[in-house]
C-alpha cells in the first residue's frame, strides 16, 4: 500500500469515526430532527473541518457538535422564514 492509499484510509477513518461519535450524541440529546438533511449537514461540516487540518477524532466531533447547534438551528429558522418549515 503506498502512502497516499495509507493517507486516504487514514482521512476516512477519522472522518468516518468522527461522524459516528457526533451523530450518537447529536441523536442522544435530541438535536437531530431530519435525519436525512442533518446528516448531510453533519458530514459537510466534519469533512471542512477535516480539510483545514484537525486531526484528532474527539477533537473533530466536538467542533463539528458545537458548529452543528448553529447551522442546523440558523437552517430550520430560515426554512420557518420561507414558510417550508412547520412550527408547531
Amino acid at each position: 500500500m503506498s502512502e497516499v492509499d495509507r493517507a486516504r484510509q487514514t482521512h476516512g477513518t477519522l472522518i468516518s469515526d468522527a461522524h459516528r461519535i457526533a451523530w450518537y450524541f447529536l441523536s442522544a440529546t435530541g438535536q437531530v430532527r431530519d435525519t436525512y438533511s442533518d446528516q448531510v449537514l453533519l458530514s459537510q461540516i466534519i469533512i471542512a473541518l477535516a480539510k483545514r487540518g484537525v486531526t484528532h477524532r474527539i477533537r473533530l466531533a466536538n467542533v463539528a457538535i458545537s458548529q452543528f447547534g448553529r447551522q442546523a438551528s440558523f437552517a430550520r429558522r430560515q426554512l420557518a422564514t420561507d414558510g417550508l418549515l412547520a412550527t408547531n
